[in-house]
């Protein structure tokens, strides 16, 4: 007897879709797979099958993002004017 189906649907960023059909294109297999595979680890599970925390490298990358949206944003009209702001002239 078939099972019953069910339609999901969900919208990504485009560009994180196509990143991620890539992988999964040179895996061998479809989205689909990958869903259903883990929609059955959470089922068996009880839980996610994963932590959903960022990485040490994703975190200084934030810490240092926001650092850089601190420094003022200033244009200079001469290599000179450069220097002094950055005070090596």
């Amino acid at each position: 007897m078939a099972t019953e189906k069910k339609k999901i649907q969900v919208n990504i960023e485009r560009d994180l879709a196509n990143e991620v059909d890539d992988v999964l294109e040179s895996l061998g297999i479809n989205p689909t797979v990958i869903i259903t595979a883990l929609y059955k680890r959470v089922a068996v599970k009880g839980e996610m099958p994963f932590a959903l925390s960022l990485t040490e490298k994703e975190k200084s990358i934030i810490t240092l993002q926001k650092a850089v949206e601190l420094i003022p944003n200033r244009e200079f009209s001469t290599t000179e004017e450069l220097m002094k702001w950055l005070d090596v002239a």
